[in-house]
């Protein structure tokens, strides 16, 4: 059993350290982790790989088996009231209905994602529901209500370090202003995104 959960830690962390980069790879390593978690009982541990899991999937387009995933992940979290884990699996949704056209109800469960990230403290994730939902907003033609989501998701990755996710929000700001005919501002934004994608090996 000792043997089997180092295995599974060192594969955790070697997912999540390449995922960024590669999240083919990751979810190559959390599909070998994931028997692991049945063998050793660790259900938190599955809740974690199943919406990593999700999270690959999405990124490849194969939406039925990214919500799959995060379903699974839901359910069991629900049961074990993992309410910081459900905060991934929700956002995840949300993005594949956003993927999916699915606008209302990605809407939705950007704001179910960014209710439990208050419960749980989480500034970093509801800053991403903030940037998420901006998307939605965009995609139905509140161009003013997209605006005033991504300056929230901006500000608020700014304040807690998050150098990833403050990239992408200043990327969708840049979209925004070029679809509304404004590129000056547009290239300041991607500017500083650019630096921070660099520094972090966000590909």
């Amino acid at each position: 059993a000792l043997r089997s959960a180092a295995r599974l830690v060192s594969l955790l962390e070697a997912a999540d350290a390449v995922y960024l980069a590669a999240s083919d790879s990751a979810g190559k390593l959390w599909r070998q982790a994931l028997p692991i978690t049945d063998s050793l009982g660790d259900t938190a541990s599955r809740v974690r790989i199943l919406t990593g899991l999700g999270r690959v999937a999405w990124h490849s387009g194969e939406y039925d088996e990214a919500k799959r995933y995060f379903n699974e992940s839901i359910t069991l979290g629900l049961r074990l009231a993992m309410r910081k884990e459900l905060v991934s699996s929700y956002q995840g949704l949300g993005l594949v209905a956003l993927d999916e056209e699915r606008l209302e109800d990605a809407l939705q469960l950007f704001a179910r994602t960014g209710e439990l990230a208050r419960s749980v403290g989480d500034s970093d994730a509801l800053a991403k529901s903030f940037t998420n939902t901006g998307l939605a907003l965009q995609d139905l033609g509140d161009f003013a209500g997209a605006r005033a989501a991504f300056e929230r998701g901006r500000d608020g990755t700014r304040a807690v370090g998050d150098s990833v996710h403050l990239g992408r929000a200043l990327t969708n700001l840049a979209a925004l202003d070029i679809a509304l005919g404004d590129p000056l501002s547009a290239l300041a934004s991607l500017e500083e995104a650019r630096r921070l994608f660099a520094s972090s090996g966000d590909s």
